[in-house]
């Protein structure tokens, strides 16, 4: 917000003053000015060649995410198939797994008019028992959280100083910066919730650490002190970044059951990141950005539009885990969420430098 930028701003500035000799601190900041521009005027924005129609996908369907198991019950007919196959491979015995079976199928006849708590208390232990197959299935236990990986993080950070025509050393500093939060010693629920923003629920952290972050960038950069300021940039670089990942926007308690599907995704993006799909590609060749002048309204916004693709995207990963990687509408729609935030990064590295 535009007052806790001034707060800080003030508060940095007053302590530079006490440490700094007003002569040091105007020479220091007439020099890094200089250094910090590749050219004499910044790199103008230019209208791109024809790109993704960003648009929300209207052909893609929507889900009711804030209903319990939904995409249990939301099944259809070739996902019902899978949904017992899961049963059939999870780990209990094969009474169990066919008493499971018999009731999902019960539930399914009778949903959606004539759904009981008790179907609530066994489609939960349905839950739980997939979970724990596919989980063990896809590794989980030997990753450590939840998180855009390191190198689109970087390498969108790195692109959107350089879009505006900052010099390679201060570009570094940022994109160096940007996978830190990352890194920061919190224990795994509050690591989650902090780098996690849901539209609908209006909860998660993510839109205020990028703003907060914004603001000390600012404060510094107006301060004189550059290296800094990039650093700052970086962090809140790394918050906004994580928004722009349907993943990241919502089913917080069914991604915590189910943490493959979120891990696979991320693995799936920094694979296709610089080879195949080549999605680095998406954020280098855009020359556009928006005009960020409330960097937490900015995260907020791009949060309610990556959103939008959450639910299709997690019934695409959950039921075609073998497969999903290869499908065009997975790809396009990463391609439209990567395209938005690199709009919004590049906005950002202008608020700071306003």
């Amino acid at each position: 917000m535009k007052n806790t930028r001034n707060r800080i701003k003030i508060a940095l500035l007053f302590m530079t003053m006490l440490i700094l000799s007003m002569v040091f601190v105007s020479g220091a900041t007439a020099e890094a000015v200089t250094d910090e521009i590749d050219q004499e005027v910044e790199v103008a924005l230019i209208e791109q060649n024809p790109e993704l129609d960003l648009n929300p996908d209207t052909t893609i369907k929507s889900y009711d995410t804030e209903k319990p198991y939904w995409y249990l019950l939301e099944a259809d007919k070739d996902q019902q198939k899978t949904l017992l196959k899961y049963i059939d491979e999870c780990y209990t015995s094969k009474q169990e797994k066919n008493e499971m079976k018999k009731s999902m199928k019960d539930i399914w006849n009778r949903y959606p008019d004539s759904i009981t708590e008790e179907d609530m208390i066994v489609l939960g232990q349905i839950d739980v028992a997939i979970a724990e197959y596919l989980n063990d299935k896809h590794g989980v236990n030997d990753r450590v959280s939840v998180k855009w990986t390191a190198t689109p993080h970087q390498k969108m950070t790195r692109i959107a100083v350089k879009k505006v025509g900052i010099t390679d050393y201060y570009a570094d500093i940022a994109s160096n910066a940007a996978d830190d939060p990352d890194t920061w010693p919190y224990p795994q629920i509050w690591q989650s919730y902090n780098h996690y923003y849901d539209p609908v629920a209006d909860n998660g952290l993510a839109a205020v650490n990028c703003d907060s972050h914004a603001g000390v960038a600012a404060a510094y950069y107006d301060g004189g002190q550059l290296s800094a300021a990039y650093t700052e940039l970086g962090y809140a670089s790394h918050y906004l970044i994580d928004v722009g990942n349907p993943l990241h926007t919502g089913m917080v308690t069914n991604q915590t059951l189910n943490q493959w599907v979120h891990y696979d995704y991320e693995d799936y993006v920094t694979a296709n990141w610089n080879s195949n799909y080549n999605f680095e590609s998406v954020v280098s060749n855009n020359n556009n950005d928006y005009y960020v002048s409330d960097p937490e309204a900015a995260a907020q916004d791009l949060a309610e539009y990556s959103n939008a693709y959450l639910s299709s995207l997690w019934m695409e990963i959950y039921y075609n885990e073998n497969t999903w990687e290869s499908s065009a509408t997975v790809k396009l729609n990463t391609e439209r969420v990567l395209l938005k935030s690199a709009k919004y990064n590049i906005g950002l590295v202008k608020y700071m430098r306003r």
